[in-house]
């Protein structure tokens, strides 16, 4: 039975307030968390461009049950009238969270295939469960051999050793799985090409001799390399410390709390 709250979140009041809160509270209380709504939902696509259309945004919120007036509130979201919302524009936090993520991902690993390797990590005997074999058989007759996937305890145990130091893991491994699988695949990181094109173009801007050393990456050494990795991180750590997200008061209570 729904509660009280959550059928109050969904029926969208276009007067009542900021939308892109009433979103972030909507998914919060409909999923859990607004990346892992946002990815399994909204972003759902194999393009990894981050960026949800109009029919995209509504067809997300009649699969999660909205009663509300998802154009409207798309309208009033896309401030910049760009036709297409993004993480950024719905939840600043989860939006932090992600982007370092993926910063991370593409310093650390060379491609999809890399990356799945190295957080399955040597725990080979892990993989999907006979019953979720089972049950992937019967929806689409093949099921991925379990050195091509890594599992929840796999992630949770080889992304910090791999030099991941932004937390809530387990949020980003849910979020991942975007196909309700209890495992991931390369299938399920289409950003990552994207995600690795834009890391290539910030070590090309580096000076020269920080390039090389950039462009060879060793597992665990990332987050002592890439100051980007580390502000994104930073700035998502201090966000959470903050009920309203905000980065200043965060710093001057918690940080400069003198204002020296």
């Amino acid at each position: 039975q729904l509660s009280a709250t959550l059928l109050r979140l969904m029926a969208f009041n276009p007067s009542a307030g900021d939308a892109s809160e009433f979103l972030a509270a909507f998914l919060r209380n409909t999923v859990g968390h607004v990346l892992i709504a946002w990815l399994r939902y909204f972003d759902s696509d194999d393009d990894g461009d981050g960026q949800v259309s109009l029919e995209e945004f509504t067809t997300a919120l009649r699969r999660l049950n909205f009663k509300g007036d998802a154009e409207v509130m798309f309208r009033q979201i896309d401030a910049d009238d760009s036709g297409f919302l993004t993480l950024y524009e719905v939840d600043g936090k989860c939006a932090d969270l992600w982007a370092a993520f993926r910063a991370w991902c593409a310093e650390t690993f060379g491609s999809p295939e890399d990356m799945v390797v190295q957080l399955r990590g040597s725990l080979v005997e892990l993989g999907p469960s006979e019953g979720d074999k089972r049950a992937l058989r019967k929806q689409k007759g093949a099921v991925p051999p379990a050195e091509c996937t890594f599992i929840r305890e796999q992630f949770l145990e080889n992304a910090p050793r791999h030099g991941w130091f932004g937390g809530f893991e387990d949020a980003i491994f849910t979020s991942l799985d975007r196909r309700k699988t209890g495992y991931v695949t390369q299938a399920d990181l289409p950003w990552f090409e994207k995600a690795r094109s834009q890391h290539n173009r910030r070590v090309q801007m580096r000076p020269a001799g920080n390039r090389s050393s950039m462009m060879n990456t060793a597992p665990g050494a990332a987050a002592k390399r890439n100051p980007m990795q580390a502000l994104l991180a930073f700035m998502s750590f201090l966000r959470s410390c903050s009920m309203g997200g905000n980065l200043m008061q965060t710093w001057r209570s918690l940080l400069d709390p003198d204002g020296i």
